[in-house]
C-alpha cells in the first residue's frame, strides 16, 4: 500500500525537525517545576538528541531532579530500614515540560516510533474496516431468491450463511409433502436382516421411514446406510446409522460406492431404496446395470406448494428482480421456474442461476443456459461461489 512509505518517510522528517523540551534543575521541593528549561538538541548530554528522548522527574530522599533521558525507564524502589532507608522514584513523559512534577508526569513512556506505528496500524485497521463495509454494502445490495425446502428458515444453515455473508436473502418453499405407504416400509424394515442395506437420498425419505417405524435398533445393527448430502445424513444418523456416501454429492457418485461395496460382500442381499414418487433415474439405473437387486417404494409424494405463485409473485412485487436465484432440488426447479418464466419480470436480466449440485443443474439447464453448480452441496460451498459472482 502506497501510504505506508509516505508515512514513514514523514516520520522521520518529523522526527528530525521536533524538539522536546524538558526542565533540568534540581530542588527541594515537590511541585517547583524550576526556572530553567532546555531543548534536548541543546543539551549538552549527547545522548539526548536521540528521537524518543524522553524528560523524567527523579526523587531521592526528599531532592528532586528534572532532566531529559535518551532512554528512561520509570522507577519506585525503597532500600535499607528504618532511619537508613532510601528511597528512589522516578516518573518519565515525552511532552514540552512535562516533568514539572509527578502529579504532571506521565506514567508510561511513549516513543516516538511507537507513536508512528501506531499511526501506521490505525491506518490500516480503519482501510480494513472500509474495504469490508464496502463490500458487505455490495452484498446486501445483492437479493438472491432461495427455492429450498425445509422446516424452518431461520434455522436453515444455508440462509443463515448466506445472510452472515451479508447477502439479501428470501426464501420461498417451492414444495409440499405428503408420506405414503408406511406399512409397507415397515413391513419391509420388521425383516431387514433379509437385506444388506438403504438408501437415501433426501432427508424427507428419511422422516418418511422414521414415521413407519419406532424402533431402529434392528434395522440400523442388520442394514447398511448409504446417503446423498449432509443433511440427509444428519437426519439418518438420527436414527442411528452409521452412514457412508454423504460425500459423494449426487446419486450417479453414490451409485460407484455402492456397487464397490455391493461387489465385496461374501453373501450379498437386496437393497431398500426408499424415494420420492418424482425422483430422478441415475441412481436405480446405474444399480440394475450393475446387477445390484434394488427394492424401490415410493414413501412420499411431493407436490407444489400450495402458496408457491403467491410468494413468488409477492416477491417480485416488493423486491423487484434478483441477483441470484438458487434452486436446492430437481422438483424446485421443475415447480417453481415455471413460475418464474410466466412472471412479467425479465427474470433473465442480470440474474444469476446457481444450482445446489448436478442433478439439479441437469434439470435446470434445459431451460437456462448458464447455470453455475456449487462445488459441494453445503453453505460454505453456496457462498463461496456467490463471493465469487
Amino acid at each position: 500500500m502506497k501510504f505506508v512509505p509516505c508515512l514513514v518517510v514523514f516520520s522521520c522528517v518529523f522526527a528530525y525537525a521536533y524538539a522536546l523540551t524538558c526542565y533540568d534543575c534540581s530542588s527541594l521541593t515537590r511541585g517547583d517545576a524550576c526556572e530553567t528549561s532546555i531543548p534536548t538538541n541543546s543539551t549538552p548530554t549527547e545522548e539526548c538528541t536521540d528521537v524518543g528522548a524522553s524528560c523524567s522527574t527523579t526523587s531521592v530522599s526528599g531532592v528532586y531532579t528534572r532532566t531529559c533521558e535518551a532512554s528512561c525507564e520509570e522507577q519506585d524502589l525503597c532500600v535499607g530500614i528504618s532511619i537508613l532507608r532510601v528511597c528512589t522514584k522516578k516518573t518519565c513523559c515525552s511532552t514540552d515540560r512535562c516533568n514539572a512534577d509527578f502529579d504532571s508526569a506521565s506514567s508510561v513512556v511513549v516513543s516516538f516510533f511507537v507513536v508512528v506505528v501506531g499511526l501506521v496500524l490505525s491506518v490500516v485497521i480503519v482501510q480494513r474496516v472500509i474495504l469490508n463495509a464496502r463490500y458487505r454494502a455490495e452484498n446486501l445490495a445483492k437479493k438472491v431468491l432461495l427455492f429450498k425446502q425445509t422446516s424452518s428458515f431461520d434455522d436453515d444453515n444455508h440462509v443463515r450463511a448466506l445472510k452472515s455473508a451479508g447477502f439479501d436473502v428470501h426464501a420461498i418453499l417451492p414444495q409440499e409433502f405428503r408420506f405414503c405407504n408406511g406399512e409397507m416400509i415397515r413391513s419391509l424394515l420388521s425383516a431387514s436382516e433379509e437385506y444388506s442395506g438403504i438408501i437415501f437420498t433426501s432427508q424427507r425419505a428419511v422422516e418418511a421411514a422414521s414415521e413407519a417405524v419406532r424402533d431402529w435398533s434392528l434395522v440400523t445393527k442388520n442394514l447398511k446406510c448409504f446417503v446423498v448430502g449432509p443433511a440427509t445424513e444428519k437426519a439418518a444418523r438420527n436414527l442411528g446409522f452409521d452412514t457412508s456416501g454423504s460425500d459423494s454429492g449426487n446419486a450417479k457418485a453414490l451409485a460407484t460406492q455402492i456397487i464397490s461395496w455391493f461387489s465385496s460382500l461374501p453373501r450379498p442381499r437386496p437393497l431398500i431404496f426408499p424415494c420420492a414418487d418424482i425422483r430422478r433415474d441415475s441412481l436405480p439405473d446405474s444399480l440394475k446395470a450393475a446387477n445390484v437387486p434394488l427394492i424401490e417404494i415410493v414413501s412420499y409424494e411431493t407436490k407444489p406448494h400450495s402458496q408457491l405463485k403467491e410468494n413468488v409473485e409477492a416477491f417480485y412485487k416488493n423486491d423487484a428482480t434478483p441477483d441470484v436465484v438458487i434452486f436446492y432440488s430437481p422438483s424446485s426447479v421443475n415447480f417453481a421456474l415455471p413460475i418464474l418464466k410466466e412472471s412479467e419480470f425479465n427474470w433473465r436480466a442480470a440474474t444469476k442461476f446457481v444450482s445446489i449440485g448436478p442433478s439439479t443443474t441437469e434439470v435446470l439447464i434445459r431451460d437456462v443456459p448458464d447455470v453455475l453448480t456449487a462445488s459441494a452441496p453445503n453453505p460454505e460451498a453456496v457462498v463461496d461461489l456467490l463471493k465469487s459472482l
